[in-house]
């Protein structure tokens, strides 16, 4: 589920057990508009894009989203998001700011060891803590334990939380 207001893209995607989301910041200004589209063929199209600028498109007539690029357009069909229920991040939970490098380098170094034995659903997902200027991501799967720590730029108010393994693979 995708969210545009103003100059700010809002992803969502759920199993309905995790949810992710993640804000984009475009370009251009935009009216307000919200669409549903299926997480396999938007990741699909936009993985096989080169880096370049991309236009999208809302035709809600016809519950299309087309998105034009140098190489070309490419329409995909939407559902209605209000078939979708989404968290109201703004009232639910903590805040915090991290770089899509730094996540992305604390779990690709510790998801080697998270388990897959799915009678331990805790051991099959990242522990992440945030305190002070730090990231501490760890996993295990009861024989090796991988403790990472990434020292942050700003400080961030103190969390912790879990991720399973499988919210993180793409």
């Amino acid at each position: 589920r995708d969210e545009i207001n103003e100059d700010v893209l809002k992803v969502t995607a759920s199993d309905n057990n995790t949810t992710i989301y993640s804000f984009i910041g475009l370009d251009s200004k935009f009216g307000n508009f919200n669409i549903a589209i299926p997480s396999k063929i938007i990741l699909e199209t936009l993985k096989n894009l080169p880096e370049q600028p991309i236009k999208i498109i809302n035709d809600p007539v016809k519950n299309v989203v087309t998105i034009e690029s140098l190489n070309g357009k490419y329409e995909i069909m939407c559902d209605d998001p209000k078939k979708y229920k989404v968290l109201d991040i703004d009232k639910e939970g903590k805040w915090f700011s991290l770089k899509g490098d730094t996540l992305i380098e604390s779990i690709e170094n510790t998801i080697i060891v998270s388990s897959s034995d799915p009678l331990k659903p805790v051991l099959n997902s990242i522990l992440f803590e945030i305190n002070n200027n730090n990231l501490i991501a760890v996993a295990t799967d009861i024989h090796r334990l991988i403790k990472y720590v990434v020292h942050l730029d700003s400080p961030n108010e103190n969390i912790k939380f879990i991720i399973p393994k499988r919210a993180l693979i793409s």
